[in-house]
């Protein structure tokens, strides 16, 4: 994970992004559901990255939420399907298409 230096403080780069974007966002509503101060991320919300690759702060790999681990238990349940029908394989501790 890589941080962002700000004044007087130290930030994840990927919550740093998020809440640049949702500033210069035109949509209002999302402005007052997630920020305070019209700038900073609300600190019960969390930014999941999609790609679960966490070196990729893009802002389209990134999905702000208060849920984050609705996020991650729906993938544990992906996860497990794909085992259950055989098209995921567990191999010496990594996972194989």
């Amino acid at each position: 994970m890589r941080y962002q230096r700000i004044p007087y403080n130290i930030i994840a780069e990927h919550r740093y992004n998020a809440e640049r974007a949702l500033v210069k966002s035109s949509n209002s509503r999302l402005k007052s559901e997630f920020l305070f101060d019209g700038k900073y991320l609300l600190p019960d919300y969390r930014v999941h990255h999609i790609n679960l690759d966490i070196l990729d702060n893009r802002i389209e790999n990134l999905w702000i939420t208060n849920e984050h681990r609705k996020v991650h238990s729906s993938l544990r349940s992906l996860t497990k399907q794909l085992l259950d029908f055989g098209f995921l394989k567990f191999i010496n501790g990594r996972y194989y298409l």
